[in-house]
């Protein structure tokens, strides 16, 4: 019988790598910053997300009551 060839052990650590930076999002290479930046760009991205969704919802509230009505009062 033929034995498989040897699995190269960097490219096989590349891509566990890659699938673990993936799953849980972030990289172990990323530095966290300590004065309290990296809090204030998600504070800012959260508000940022928050004021388009509530633009979102604003500018689709008379077109959901013309379609959906019964929805529209709950």
């Amino acid at each position: 019988k033929e034995k498989p060839p040897p699995v190269n052990k960097q490219e096989n650590a590349g891509t566990l790598n890659i699938l673990s930076t993936l799953s849980n999002g972030n990289s172990s290479k990323q530095k966290i910053p300590a004065d309290g930046v990296h809090r204030i760009r998600v504070d800012f991205k959260e508000k940022n997300l928050e004021d388009n969704l509530q633009s979102l919802a604003t500018r689709l509230a008379p077109i959901y009551k013309q379609y959906a009505p019964v929805a529209y009062q709950n």
